[in-house]
């Protein structure tokens, strides 16, 4: 619960993928509205933002903890944390290539 930062569309608009105050991003199904992950870890400070890598394979999230977080969309599990910055980290982008 709590504010909600972001919410974009997989690209066939089957999923949304938000990010909210309560310091989680959550993944969900449109056609009847079920969340099907719940993505945590980002130490309960505000998810400010998450995004689709281009082929939809990994999730991108950006948290006011100063860290940006990679996970695994078919595993369902965090792969990477990327630390260092001196403040909320706002927003997260993919190159085209994924990267």
């Amino acid at each position: 619960t709590g504010g909600l930062y972001s919410a974009i569309f997989s690209s066939d608009a089957s999923l949304v993928l938000t990010a909210s105050a309560d310091g989680v991003a959550r993944l969900w199904r449109v056609k009847d509205s079920t969340c099907q992950w719940t993505l945590r870890g980002h130490d309960d400070a505000y998810m400010r933002y998450a995004v689709f890598s281009p082929l939809e394979k990994h999730i991108l999230t950006a948290s006011a903890d100063m860290t940006a977080k990679l996970w695994c969309v078919a595993t369902q599990s965090l792969e990477q944390t990327f630390c260092g910055h001196t403040g909320w980290v706002n927003t997260a982008v993919f190159s085209r290539d994924g990267s």
